[in-house]
């Protein structure tokens, strides 16, 4: 092998190293800072990813009528995907002539079984369901499965109707969704699993799931 070829083969092995160095750089900088798209149940969904001091966020951009609607969570989808998911839940919110409202209830001391971090597992998804920027625009009434006080009426599971939609969440064994008769339960496995369940069924209302 002559000196002139060794040269220029060092020269490409330089360059092919300055390659993957950028190659891995920009791959790191699209990772944190750029897209996290998912290819849900109803299509690819843009996802990016912003970071307050030390909690990460996921905001997800949906578009109806040609709005787009952005969500943030504190979970990507891909860590939710091994949280059962019961189908067609939706359906219990979307009856063929709609709900007036939905109640969404808890026992009382859910708030301090998980650190009150029950509080971001409803936000997760009420943020979807009700408010000027919400997907769905419902009424969405927060209260408790017992006589708590007079300013709450009492909801269970047994007050699912014809014009009303009933969310229970709970702390359980499993992080889970599911329903009881027409009663959507989210049940999470700890302050976390609160959280990560509100999240999952969040997303699910999206149609990411």
């Amino acid at each position: 092998m002559t000196k002139k070829n060794s040269s220029l083969i060092i020269i490409v092995i330089i360059v092919v190293l300055i390659l993957l160095g950028l190659g891995f750089y920009w791959f790191k900088f699209y990772l944190n800072n750029g897209y996290y798209n998912y290819k849900g149940l109803n299509g690819e969904f843009k996802i990016t990813k912003s970071k307050v001091g030390e909690v990460n966020f996921y905001h997800t951009s949906v578009f109806v009528n040609e709005q787009e609607y952005i969500y943030s969570f504190r979970n990507h989808p891909q860590d939710l995907e091994n949280i059962p998911l019961e189908s067609g839940l939706i359906s219990k919110l979307n009856r063929p002539k709609g709900v007036k409202g939905i109640y969404v209830t808890q026992d009382v001391d859910l708030a301090n079984k998980t650190n009150s971090d029950s509080v971001l597992g409803i936000n997760a998804f009420e943020q979807v369901l009700t408010g000027d920027s919400s997907l769905y625009n419902l009424r969405v009434g927060n209260t408790y499965t017992t006589n708590f006080s007079k300013e709450y009426l009492p909801i269970t599971c047994n007050n699912v109707s014809v014009n009303f939609a009933v969310i229970y969440v709970k702390v359980g064994e499993e992080s889970k969704i599911y329903s009881q008769g027409n009663c959507i339960v989210i049940e999470g496995r700890g302050a976390n699993g609160i959280v990560r369940a509100g999240e999952k069924f969040a997303y699910s209302l999206l149609g990411v799931f």
